[in-house]
């Protein structure tokens, strides 16, 4: 967790919603956050994994400027 990581607690409790209170243990559930650069995706994604590694088996990151170079 980062010290640091301030003013998003909103979207942490958002993907903990949807990722891990209201999940079925034996469901694979994946979200995505997308948006314009600077936005902060990928330290809210950081920061989410960091907190709540324990509830996850994996965590994969995948980084991608168009739906083309992700597949």
């Amino acid at each position: 967790s980062c010290p640091d990581f301030i003013g998003r607690e909103k979207y942490l409790d958002i993907l903990y919603q949807e990722l891990i209170a209201k999940q079925d243990p034996s469901t694979v559930c994946i979200r995505g956050l997308w948006g314009k650069g600077g936005f902060g995706k990928t330290e809210l994604a950081t920061e989410f994994a960091n907190r709540f590694r324990s509830h996850f088996s994996l965590i994969w990151t995948f980084y991608s400027d168009s739906e083309e170079s992700l597949k």
